[in-house]
């Protein structure tokens, strides 16, 4: 099929099975963004980042394990001038993402968005959907004025899916991340009320688990004294960081010095859901993001 009769046929859908008055912001910017979606879906190839999928990246993880961190709109924000949901700006961490999101050279798999560049609006939820309308264009643009052609990215979304996944393929994906874990010595570095939070833990099927309490909100405030604590763990260890921002300097930092690190961000958050079997609506997704807000 043509890419001008897909387009015309994926927003004919669109209109058919939207109820306009419940649009974002119940405005016409929403509208037309819906409308033009065919070219978020499908952008021209020569604008397109080599980014492995969801599935393709945890397989590469489990096949090929090493070190891996991810960028995500709130390090495109803080890199721009602004700030994250749980970090305010900070120009060094600004630096030092923009360091991280850059260098390739190092030996880890760097992450970013997937889906600003191949999003699926009809296998998402609503909350998703009206986000990558809003914001896809802003994000895209960044990764592709940042990142490189000669590079194969990993998808920065795979660290939080449930959502955005039907009950069948929610189970099949959770059992399978469980194993990047699996009889693994972890040193979790997380936010102390962001882990208290957590009825269910992804680790269960790790090895010894060190536990390093850090600030949950701020985090890079705490840089140095978190630094250092890592630094004290054998290199044996994987050091898994839930710490923002933050997470993305120091995977790229301990890297460079021979650490195994996983930049696991919402990860545990986004199991303990799976396992409370909180209901996938708008409202549950938008309060998954709200609740880091609240944080201490």
């Amino acid at each position: 099929m043509c890419m001008s009769l897909r387009i015309l046929l994926h927003n004919l859908r669109f209109l058919s099975s939207t109820r306009l008055e419940e649009m974002y912001f119940n405005n016409i910017g929403y509208l037309k963004r819906g409308i033009m979606y065919g070219k978020l879906l499908k952008p021209v190839e020569e604008k397109k980042l080599k980014i492995l999928n969801s599935d393709e990246t945890l397989d590469l993880l489990l096949m090929h394990p090493k070190s891996f961190y991810r960028f995500g709109d709130g390090e495109i924000n803080l890199m721009t001038g602004g700030c994250a949901g749980t970090q305010e700006n900070h120009p060094e961490l600004a630096k030092k993402l923009k360091l991280a999101l850059t260098d390739t050279s190092a030996n880890a798999y760097i992450g970013i968005g997937y889906d600003y560049f191949d999003f699926d609006l009809w296998s998402q939820n609503e909350f998703s959907n009206r986000f990558y309308l809003m914001y896809a264009d802003k994000y895209r643009e960044f990764y592709l004025e940042n990142c490189s052609n000669n590079y194969t990215y990993i998808d920065t979304g795979f660290s939080q899916k449930y959502f955005s996944l039907s009950d069948k393929e929610t189970h099949d994906w959770f059992m399978k991340l469980k194993l990047l874990f699996r009889g693994k010595n972890i040193s979790l570095f997380m936010g102390e009320q962001a882990y208290k939070n957590l009825d269910y833990y992804i680790f269960d099927e790790a090895g010894k688990i060190t536990l390093e309490f850090c600030a949950s909100k701020n985090a890079f405030s705490d840089y140095e004294k978190m630094m250092e604590k890592a630094r004290m763990r054998p290199k044996s260890d994987v050091i898994c960081l839930a710490v923002g921002a933050t997470a993305k300097v120091m995977a790229y930092e301990l890297t460079k010095e021979g650490y195994i690190v996983y930049d696991i961000g919402h990860m545990p958050k986004d199991y303990d859901s799976y396992m409370k079997k909180v209901k996938k609506d708008r409202e549950s997704a938008e309060e998954f993001y709200l609740e880091d807000y609240r944080l201490k």
